[in-house]
């Protein structure tokens, strides 16, 4: 007999573990009605809420129904509405009869079922002859996302209520201002119908209605309620707008409960509730003010239950509301109808669902168990926790599968769910293993009675698509060796079985390891076969598994256990094997061990000389660059003998021989080689914390390795390794370490450079700030006499020049071969004693190509700019040409002594740093007096002494001075006397100059005495030798200033005397226009004398532009005192009091150009008659008039 046929139901039907809302088609109905499993929580809980809406005993009418995912809630909640809506009531209770009857206590001792069949009868009686409207909706699927956020739960709740009313669920206005009103006219019915005659369906189309044709939707309701005020809900409906509030929302259920019988009950039943809420108190407390309003004036007979996948308490801990706050206790005391559905009797709903069996089969079944007993329990040898069947009806329940799969599953899909290999709602839940097991048990159909379904079958199709792509991607390495396999199926049940496993939690991986005797456990599918051979196959994919590193093996607690490598590990350690490690990678880790250990430097100091190293480990190089030594770690040669090796390459450098060391250590070698792979791959970055995770590992087993074992070793080989130097081999280093590596340098410097030794005593500097020292020292005149003839160190640098043929030597080159073997010299040693050759005279600095250089240039430019100098035989000077030389420069500049002692080049170097000192200052003088008429003097001595510092050649510089000695004499006692003027009477010039500038346009306004002055003052501005008649000037100087300000003075008092004659005027005319004036002339008379300028003071003295100014604003102020007084009573203005009216005063300007020429009597008779005119127009128009 095929599997199929033992079940009670149709194995091939839809089993749908999810419940939709909304479905309520008749196949739909009979199946979540007729497979329902009631388990004891089930019934009393399903007892506890329909009694409670029953019974109005709850002061609070909300009810709390949690559970995780899949846990059969949303089939709880629609087993409700099933249970209240008369359509479908009796089913659903009779149902709930039977699961009561079939879970009796008296029946059934461990059940914990508290219902009677008595209180289902007294239940299904009262349903009878209620009435009860039953809202079910999933709240995520009705409410409007466009909606405010703070009457979501309004908006929702007065929807669905009219929806069950009939009305349109969208908008509201709609609904209550139309839609109820023809309702409760008796006329909605109707309304529909002749909607329906014009070829509409107004269920359908409603929504569409309101929005196109809304005038017509009006006008045919208005028909069958004439009362009806479409002008007034025209405009709520268009734009949807209602009072919309808890109040209003009460009201109107108040209202339609007030319609109904007693029995008459309306409960809201809202399907995920926690899933919208999420967080958002906000919409938590709208939910919970719901529930409270409705319950007093509803009397108890509307209740609100909701769904979530946590518990009250829970949800108000997420959305941060404070045990202590208000709004804690209210939440949690308005729901006071709590169920929680743990979903604990997944294997008992499962076995109701599907694996009942029929009344043959478990007769079939019980016979088969009898016989199978004892091998069913041999050949299940499960670890403890996990159970095969308890007896013949454990069996029966069961069979095909065995209990302990069912456990196994569960935690399989918890711990998926943990790592991401499926979908968060998975779990081990209801949900899931109904679906696994009808999958399941759908593919075994055809398997022959007696067979079992083995643990692999359970990663079926069903399984397999519901992994994730990570959880793909874990096994896809796997299943892809098992392809390779001799027996490729059975390799992959294998696969499948230790993939399952393997990935469990830690905890259920210590329960239940994957042990090969486990695997074959869970592989058993026919009872009679031998375990043993079965074992053996198992066994061997196991070890193609892991000799394809796909597994491990690992002892735990004696048994042997198998791990998938994770991904990520598989991954990484497929990554670390495909890395290349080449000699530089090897190098690389190499030199961190030796920089730590021996601390090698690219400087070393020795006799005074600091030198480049070169060093290089396995041929890479620590230091590089133009060495002065090559320090060379090798541990790979092809010569094997080290005598050979030092002959063949040893006078490259100072070689640490380890090559035989290295090539003994074949452990050394491999370790190293996996740990130069590990660091290689470690430089890529990475990306996710489980790679991160992965690396750390591996790192830290590398790390390990290269503590413990890499990282002696070759410090070891360092110490033992032969040294060789400059081709020979050195025996005599035996100490360790940093101490040992020093050493064979300070040795292999010795050997590369012997004659450093020539120029360590202390005389010669070995600081920058030293060799300047010594170069600037003066020559004393038997410094370098028989008693310091020259030393071997000397000898050496002179005898190099002198082989160059007698030509010019740059320094540069000097250094270079003198820091080259045998001599290893320092720049500084060697740049000392080429200038000690030069103190001696026996050679000469050229420095830019010029030949006199001081000795201050040079201490302060050879180290930094040697390029820039050289060297060549010292020329000879004349002894009668310097003291000629000697006694023009004494005359010429009138002092005592030349500078720079008894050496010609000393003194030629003093004498021009001299000269260019008195450039400078003469220079600067004559910036500042270049504009004046007497600096041509002093441009005379500039250009001389210009003249004389373009002399490069101190012999042509010497002759070109005693040449000029005469000339430059007299220009010399020139210049001395203009800077004399200048330092003593320069300011007094200036003041004459400016003085006679600024006064150019005052000259005229003096008398005839006077400006002969100033024509003789001015000539001061193009007098080129003033020096000799500044009295004369600033005597002039003063009779000016005087005259001028005599000038001035007059002019002042004239401003005065105007200006105050002019005010009085002003003063009159203002008392006759009645205006008061406060006069300001003391300031204006002080602006109009400040000026300087006598032209100035000549024009202020006009006071006409005053005048007008200040009887402008008079008149103005007269015109706007007769202006007519406004009545603050209204009525228009006060009249001005009639005595005489006084005329206005008025600015006036006329037009006094002429058309033509004025050539006669007549002429100038119509000119006048002209402004006559104009005069009277104003007068007749009763102004007063002042002509402009």
């Amino acid at each position: 007999m095929k599997l199929e046929k033992i079940y009670a139901k149709d194995i091939n039907r839809e089993v749908n573990p999810a419940v939709n809302a909304s479905n309520l088609s008749e196949q739909t109905v009979a199946i979540e009605i007729g497979e329902y499993v009631f388990t004891d929580d089930i019934i009393n809980n399903l007892y506890k809420v329909l009694s409670a809406i029953k019974d109005r005993t709850y002061s609070h009418n909300g009810m709390w129904i949690s559970g995780y995912f899949g846990s059969g809630k949303s089939h709880f909640l629609k087993y409700i509405k099933y249970c209240l809506d008369p359509r479908f009531s009796a089913l659903a209770m009779e149902r709930l009869k039977q699961a009561v009857e079939e879970r009796d206590p008296l029946q059934v001792p461990d059940s914990r079922s508290e219902v009677t069949v008595a209180d289902c009868n007294e239940l299904a009686s009262w349903l009878l002859s209620a009435k009860v409207d039953a809202i079910l909706f999933n709240i995520g699927s009705v409410h409007n996302v466009q909606g405010a956020h703070n009457r979501v739960f309004i908006d929702v709740f007065w929807n669905e209520f009219n929806r069950m009313r009939g009305y349109n669920s969208v908008n509201l206005a709609l609904a209550q201002y139309f839609e109820k009103v023809l309702d409760d006219k008796g006329k909605f019915t109707e309304f529909k119908e002749k909607i329906a005659e014009m070829g509409f369906n107004w269920d359908e189309d409603c929504i569409s209605l309101a929005t196109t044709e809304l005038d017509l939707v009006l006008e045919t309701g208005k028909e069958l309620v004439p009362t009806l005020t479409t002008d007034v809900i025209r405009e709520k409906i268009a734009t949807d707008t209602i009072s919309l509030s808890v109040e209003t929302f009460v009201a109107e259920l108040k209202n339609h409960i007030a319609r109904q019988d007693d029995n008459y009950r309306i409960v809201f039943l809202a399907d995920e509730i926690s899933q919208f809420i999420d967080n958002r108190a906000g919409l938590l407390l709208q939910l919970q003010q719901i529930v409270s309003d409705i319950n007093l004036p509803c009397e108890g007979k509307a209740w609100v239950a909701c769904t979530a996948q946590q518990d009250l308490s829970e949800i108000v801990s997420s959305c941060q509301i404070n045990q202590t706050s208000d709004d804690y206790g209210k939440i949690m005391g308005r729901f006071q109808v709590q169920v929680s559905l743990k979903g604990t009797s997944t294997e008992y709903i499962t076995q109701r669902r599907i694996l009942e069996k029929t009344a043959d089969a478990s007769l079939a079944l019980s016979k088969l168990y009898s016989q199978k007993k004892n091998a069913i329990e041999a050949q299940f040898n499960l670890p403890t926790g996990y159970r095969i069947f308890a007896d013949s009806d454990d069996f029966i329940n069961y069979y095909p599968f065995v209990p302990y799969q069912f456990t196994l599953m569960g935690n399989i899909f918890d711990s998926f769910v943990a790592i991401e290999f499926v979908n968060r709602e998975v779990k081990g839940n209801e949900r899931s293993i109904i679906k696994v097991t009808h999958s399941t048990a759908k593919d075994t159909k055809e398997q022959e009675v007696g067979d079992f379904i083995s643990f692999d079958q359970f990663y079926n199709a069903m399984f397999s698509q519901g992994l994730s792509n990570k959880g793909t991607k874990a096994v896809a390495p796997a299943e892809n060796v098992a392809r390779a396999y001799t027996k490729p199926d059975f390799a992959m049940r294998v696969v499948h079985v230790l993939f399952m496993l393997c990935y469990m939690s830690e905890q259920h991986r210590m329960a239940f390891s994957a042990s090969a005797d486990n695997i074959t456990t869970l592989l058993m599918q026919d009872i009679d076969c031998q375990k043993l051979t079965l074992k053996n196959d198992v066994q061997n994919v196991l070890d193609f598994l892991i000799a394809n590193n796909i597994i491990r093996k690992e002892t735990r607690s004696t048994i042997e256990v198998y791990s998938f490598y994770t991904e990520d590990e598989r991954e990484v350690a497929s990554t670390i094997k495909s890395q290349t490690v080449d000699a530089d990678s090897r190098a690389t880790v190499i030199t961190n061990i030796y920089k730590e250990y021996l601390a090698p430097s690219n400087r070393e100091n020795f006799c005074n000389t600091s030198f480049n190293v070169a060093v290089s480990i396995m041929d890479k190089m620590l230091y590089g660059g133009s060495a002065d030594i090559k320090v060379n770690f090798v541990f790979e040669s092809q010569v094997e003998d080290v005598n050979q090796y030092a002959f063949t390459y040893g006078r490259d450098g100072l070689i640490f021989y380890m090559a035989d060391l290295y090539r003994e250590s074949g452990d050394l070698k491999n370790i190293f080689h996996w740990y130069c792979q590990v660091e290689k791959y470690l430089r890529i970055q990475t990306q996710s914390e489980t790679r991160s995770r992965t690396n750390a590992e591996f790192r830290a087993q590398a790390n390990a390795l290269y503590r413990d074992k890499i990282v002696p070793r070759f410090r070891e080989m360092f110490d033992k390794g032969v040294i060789i130097s400059d081709g020979n081999i050195v025996e005599s280093i035996t100490i360790k370490g940093k101490e040992r590596y020093r050493a064979a340098v300070q040795r292999h410097l010795g050997d590369v450079y012997p004659s450093a030794s020539l120029v360590t005593s202390s005389v010669f500097p070995t600081t920058t700030d030293a060799l300047r020292q010594k170069i600037n020292r003066p020559i004393d005149a038997n410094e370098y006499g028989p008693l310091n003839p020259i030393n071997e160190a000397e000898k050496a640098v002179k005898n190099y020049i002198d082989r160059q043929g007698g030509v010019d030597v740059v320094l540069p080159d000097v250094v270079a071969t003198f820091l080259k073997r045998p001599y290893g010299w320092s720049d500084l040693a060697t740049i000392y004693v080429v200038n000690e050759l030069v103190r001696r005279r026996i050679y000469e600095f050229a420095y830019n190509n010029n030949s006199n250089v001081d000795r201050s240039v040079v201490a302060a430019n050879i180290v930094r700019e040697k390029n820039k100098f050289t060297i060549k035989p010292a020329r000879a000077i004349s002894r009668d040409l310097v003291n000629s030389f000697t006694a023009a420069w004494k005359d010429i500049f009138n002092v005592q002594t030349v500078p720079g002692g008894t050496d010609a080049i000393e003194i030629y170097n003093a004498c021009k740093e001299r000269l260019a000192q008195k450039m400078q200052n003469e220079q600067q003088l004559l910036n500042e007096i270049s504009a004046f008429p007497f600096a041509e003097s002093l441009q005379r001595v500039v250009a001389k002494l210009t003249e004389w510092q373009a002399v490069r050649d101190y012999s042509a510089f010497f002759q070109k001075v005693v040449t000029d000695h005469a000339e430059a004499k007299a220009l010399m006692d020139e210049g001395k006397v203009v800077r004399e003027f200048c330092d003593d009477q320069l300011n007094a010039y200036k003041d004459c100059c400016l003085f006679a500038r600024e006064n150019e346009a005052n000259w005229e306004d003096l008398d005839a005495e006077a400006k002969s002055a100033a024509d003789e003052f001015r000539e001061i501005l193009t007098d080129r030798t003033p020096m000799r008649t500044m009295p004369a000037y600033r005597q002039k100087l003063r009779l000016l200033r005087a005259k001028l300000d005599e000038v001035r003075n007059r002019l002042r008092e004239e401003i005065r005397t105007a200006y105050q004659e002019t005010e009085q005027q002003i003063i009159n005319f203002a008392a006759e226009q009645s205006v008061p004036y406060t006069s300001n002339i003391e300031n204006v008379i002080l602006t109009k004398t400040q000026s300087q300028s006598i032209a100035n003071l000549k024009l202020n003295r006009n006071t006409d532009d005053y005048y007008a100014a200040q009887t402008g604003r008079i008149i103005s102020a007269a015109n706007t005192a007769s202006e007519p007084t406004p009545n603050p009573n209204g009525g228009g203005s006060i009249p001005t009091p009639p005595p005489t009216p006084t005329p206005r005063v008025k600015n006036v300007r006329l037009s006094t150009r002429s058309t033509s020429k004025l050539t006669t009597s007549q002429d100038v008779d119509n000119y006048l008659a002209n402004l006559r005119a104009q005069l009277m127009r104003h007068i007749d128009n009763g102004e007063e008039i002042i002509v402009m």
